[in-house]
This record gives C-alpha cells, sequence and structure tokens, in this order.
C-alpha cells in the first residue's frame, strides 16, 4: 500500500517525475538498511524482516505528518511536497532492495514501477539518495491485488 500510495502521489502531482531531493527519511532508512544487513549475515530472518517493517512504518507515519494530499491544493507549498514525495518515493526504492532476498518477484515489480533498470539484488545500493532529480517513474500499480471471491 505504501509503495502504490507513494508512487500514485508521484504520478499525480508531479506526473512521476522526481523534483527536489531531501533527506528527511535518510537517518531512519540508513538504520534499517544497516540493521537488515547485519541480521541477514547472521540468519536472522525474522528480526531482519522486523527491521524492515519499521521503516515502513516510519515512512507511513511520515505520510501522516506531513499530509501530501494536503499540500498538493496549496501552490505555495511545491517545494514542500517535493520533498515529502522524494522522501517517500526514495524510501520505496530502499525497501524494494531490502525485501529481494524475501520477496524477489515484489521488489522487481517496484523496481519496474520506479522505472529503474538494474535490479534490486544489491544490499549496498540500500543508501539513501540515490534516486535523481528529473527521474521519471513508470505506472504505478498494487503489488498484491485484491482477488475476488
Amino acid at each position: 500500500n505504501l509503495v502504490n500510495r507513494s508512487l500514485s502521489m508521484l504520478k499525480r502531482y508531479r506526473d512521476g517525475i522526481v523534483t527536489a531531493k531531501s533527506d528527511e527519511l535518510s537517518a531512519f532508512a540508513a538504520k534499517a538498511a544497516d540493521e537488515t544487513r547485519a541480521l541477514l549475515k547472521q540468519n536472522q530472518l525474522q528480526a531482519a524482516l522486523q527491521s524492515i517493517w519499521s521503516l515502513v512504518n516510519r515512512a507511513n507515519k511520515y505520510v501522516d505528518e506531513t499530509a501530501p494530499f494536503k499540500l498538493a491544493k496549496d501552490p505555495a507549498q511545491a517545494k514542500r511536497l517535493d520533498e515529502v514525495l522524494y522522501n517517500l518515493v526514495e524510501t520505496c526504492r530502499i525497501l524494494a532492495i531490502l525485501l529481494n532476498p524475501f520477496l524477489p518477484g515484489t521488489s522487481a515489480k517496484i523496481f519496474s514501477q520506479l522505472d529503474l533498470n538494474e535490479s534490486p539484488d544489491k544490499l549496498s545500493e540500500a543508501v539513501f539518495g540515490k534516486l535523481n532529480s528529473g527521474h521519471k517513474i513508470g505506472e504505478p500499480a498494487p503489488l498484491f491485488p485484491r482477488k475476488e471471491i
């Protein structure tokens, strides 16, 4: 849900183009990435997933704190909206990398939606700020579509 929501907002409010870089979530993302790498090396898979999930929770809380949908309604908040969207989309990129050992197909889907050509299989790439301004994402789509019964 976080990925779909974040990418959909970037598409809706900025035509899918990453604008201003910002690093508000970088410390939290770095901590989660470092913990995840260390825990994977120790084969502590559940703990690694908990670390990844802490980043998901923080990003969801960030959406609640910053309310990008409200910022989008105020032209005077355009720069702030750009910063918020960057933090969310960059966090999604990092999450794709961290989730790759557990959900490689889903990680690949996230990278595809981000329109990133490389593979999300290098944990060393889980460094905040690698998504460049001007990058255009692909089409957002739910990663886990609802199944009708």
